[in-house]
């Protein structure tokens, strides 16, 4: 498999919004966790019951 190569792997998203469903396991859990890793506002939706703690793991950015 090879690279895409024209991926900017310095991207940032500082005051950008992400909305992730499925959330709560798998690629919608690492996308979240990517997103926010990046500087995303990360939205979560998913039916795991313990979504707030989810939610609480990928950090606080509120905003100013």
């Amino acid at each position: 498999m090879s690279e895409y190569k024209k991926y900017n792997h310095d991207l940032r998203l500082d005051g950008k919004t992400a909305i992730v469903t499925g959330r709560t396991s798998g690629i919608g859990k690492a996308s979240a966790q990517m997103l926010a890793e990046k500087g995303a506002n990360v939205v979560i939706v998913g039916r795991n019951p313990e979504i707030k703690d989810i939610a609480r793991s990928l950090g606080d950015r509120k905003r100013k």
